[in-house]
């Protein structure tokens, strides 16, 4: 399963401020940045947790103040996705306006 993280911001942020609070915390970070991958026409960020399994690919879309991601792992999931909410909450907790998680099998018009 994937879990699919949108996040709609107040003010400005970005991917490249959520690195640079990454790189700021040093070893004490959650989170590791692994690079960059491309996806089509997007670029996106890949993201590790320290302790769970899978990783975090984070994109942005930055006319409609959007940050998306989804969490991919074998087994930890939910745990990914929640520690993901966490730490943006904890960190950006000003700069957001609201966030939306959808379950992969979650698909508009389907029972």
């Amino acid at each position: 399963m994937v879990i699919y993280i949108n996040v709609r911001t107040k003010r400005r942020l970005s991917i490249d401020s959520l690195n640079t609070q990454l790189k700021d915390l040093g070893g004490r970070a959650t989170f590791t940045y692994e690079g960059k991958v491309k996806r089509g026409d997007y670029t996106k960020h890949i993201w590790h947790h320290k302790r769970f399994q899978g990783g975090l690919e984070l994109g942005e879309i930055l006319e409609d103040k959007l940050i998306y991601t989804s969490a991919k792992s074998a087994s930890d999931e939910e745990r990914l996705a929640s520690s993901w909410i966490e730490w943006m909450i904890r960190h950006f907790h000003r700069k957001i306006g609201s966030i939306e998680i959808t379950l992969e099998y979650a698909k508009v018009g389907e029972d």
